[in-house]
């Protein structure tokens, strides 16, 4: 399977499209994406209120740190 991690200008776009109202099939149709990455994107990056794509990208680059550490040793 083929697995890109989304940019942090792909994570900005997502939440400027969100804020001006975009449903997530919305959002995928216009970046080329599924559907379910959007959605997985948006519910895995949130606080109590909404998405924060800084914190996203900061934290994905954590996850990819930390999966590297544990699955190459």
């Amino acid at each position: 399977m083929l697995y890109t991690y989304r940019t942090q200008d792909e994570r900005y776009r997502i939440y400027i499209l969100k804020k001006a109202g975009h449903g997530c099939s919305s959002i995928a149709r216009l970046m080329k994406l599924h559907k379910s990455t959007i959605s997985r994107e948006l519910q895995r990056n949130r606080d109590e209120r909404e998405y924060r794509p800084a914190q996203a990208h900061r934290q994905a680059a954590v996850w990819r740190r930390t999966a590297n550490e544990v699955y190459c040793q």
